[in-house]
C-alpha cells in the first residue's frame, strides 16, 4: 500500500483542468508527485509524465 499523506491544501489550490490536454495532465501529475503522498501514479499517468518529460 502507498504511504497516504495527503496534502489537502495542495490539493485544493491545484485542482486538474477540466478536459485537461495530455500535457497540462503531465504536468499536473509531475507537480502532485512533488507535494503530495496520497497515491503512486498508475502506469498510464507514468507512461504520460515520461513521455512529456522526454518530449522537453
Amino acid at each position: 500500500m502507498y504511504n497516504k499523506i495527503m496534502n489537502k491544501d495542495w490539493h485544493q489550490k491545484n485542482r486538474m483542468p477540466v478536459n485537461a490536454t495530455d500535457e497540462q495532465r503531465a504536468k499536473w501529475h509531475i507537480e502532485h508527485l512533488k507535494n503530495c503522498d496520497c497515491r503512486k501514479p498508475t502506469a498510464n499517468i507514468q507512461k504520460l509524465i515520461d513521455k512529456y518529460r522526454a518530449e522537453k
